[in-house]
């Protein structure tokens, strides 16, 4: 035992110290001995305690550094997050804004294509309505606007002049186009 052995030891000092002085003397000098190895000894074990102490406090320092460490990384990954996701949305924002340009455009294709086959379809009856006339010029017994029924002539009448309309709108839309 540690206690054991101081005392021996103070024993054999204060002996020593006795041997060379009177043994009036000798008592002190044991007790101070054993004082100063006791002295000793709460100083180490302050020592110890103050070492155990200071390794606590870097332990429970490095202990929340990686506490705050882990937290940054956790912040870092929630922001990289929010930023995949806002750029996935992104993505999809234009996604949808393209699909909406191509169903326009395709819309428009559709609008042009059906205002071309009208076109179409107007020019063939005009043209049906100028060869009738010829034949009529020609022949005047092969098609007479005398022969035909009032509502068949209204319908003549009201597909000119809706054609001449259309015309005068298309010759207006060129000259702008023009301009």
């Amino acid at each position: 035992n540690q206690e054991e052995i101081y005392d021996e030891f103070s024993l054999l000092l204060g002996r020593k110290a006795a041997q060379q002085s009177n043994m009036q003397h000798g008592l002190p000098v044991l007790l101070h001995t054993r004082t100063l190895f006791m002295h000793l000894h709460t100083r180490t074990l302050f020592m110890h305690l103050h070492t155990r102490t200071l390794f606590m406090h870097l332990h429970t320092r490095t202990l929340f550094m990686h506490l705050h460490t882990r937290t940054l990384f956790m912040h870092l990954h929630t922001r990289t997050l929010f930023m995949h996701l806002h750029t996935r949305t992104l993505f999809m924002h234009l996604h949808t804004r393209t699909l909406f340009m191509h169903l326009h455009t395709r819309t428009l294709f559709m609008h042009l294509h059906t205002r071309t086959l009208f076109m179409h379809l107007h020019t063939r009856t005009l043209f049906m309505l100028i060869h009738a006339c010829s034949l009529t010029v020609v022949n005047p017994s092969l098609f007479m606007f005398s022969q035909l029924r009032s509502h068949e002539l209204l319908v003549i009448v009201i597909y000119c002049s809706w054609l001449l309309t259309s015309l005068r709108h298309s010759l207006a839309h060129i000259f702008f186009l023009v301009l």
